[in-house]
């Protein structure tokens, strides 16, 4: 799980492992794009897909739906499309990584209302050979499981004091981490991973 606002270099670090690990293991990566226009996943360099399903021997690709002008009939068709792909990736051996671009946009309620399907991923999708992978610039708005069901996770200096404590809460402390959470600079975050507790503070490159 990645946290940051915009230009902290949250989606750089998500582009970064992605592209390591389809390089170094060949891995089937399937990112799910929702916003409007976005060069950081332009910059992946994978195929972008429209309509499900990807062209056969496509290992890597961004399912990026097509947004339209009216934002209600936007969230429709995006609800719709984006529920459908879950449900078909969802498949025994799956053996790939799925990744959202911004997790809070499809948890929210008013906005794509499918944080029971990411729940669903964050709880048992590993069962399946799927690997989750999710950015959020509001963590406020983002279900407990995907903080708590993260093997790793990466935290850009918040936006605000709100989402420094929800960030610091589910880091394991407000006391200890609020602090250091609010003093990183620019494109510095902490790397911690939640099992073991281990956890270094570390930048990504310009």
């Amino acid at each position: 799980m990645v946290t940051g606002p915009t230009r902290s270099g949250k989606s750089r670090f998500v582009r970064t492992i992605l592209q390591a690990r389809a390089e170094l293991r060949g891995s089937h990566v399937c990112m799910i794009a929702t916003k409007p226009e976005d060069k950081t996943l332009r910059d992946y360099h994978w195929p972008i897909i429209r309509k499900w399903p990807p062209p056969y021997g496509t290992d890597q690709f961004i399912y990026w739906v097509r947004t339209h002008n009216d934002a209600d009939e936007n969230k429709k068709i995006q609800r719709a499309e984006i529920r459908d792909v879950m449900q078909k990736l969802w498949t025994p051996a799956a053996n790939m990584i799925v990744g959202f671009d911004e997790l809070a946009y499809l948890d929210d309620r008013e906005e794509l209302n499918l944080k029971s399907m990411t729940q669903r991923y964050w709880r048992e999708a590993s069962a399946l050979g799927i690997t989750v992978v999710a950015g959020t610039q509001r963590p406020r708005f983002v279900s407990l499981y995907a903080f708590t069901e993260s093997q790793w996770m990466a935290a850009f200096r918040p936006f605000d004091e709100q989402d420094g404590r929800r960030v610091a809460e589910v880091m394991g402390s407000k006391k200890t981490y609020y602090d250091e959470l609010m003093n990183l600079r620019h494109h510095e975050f902490i790397l911690r991973h939640i099992r073991t507790r281990q956890e270094v503070v570390t930048r990504i490159e310009d």
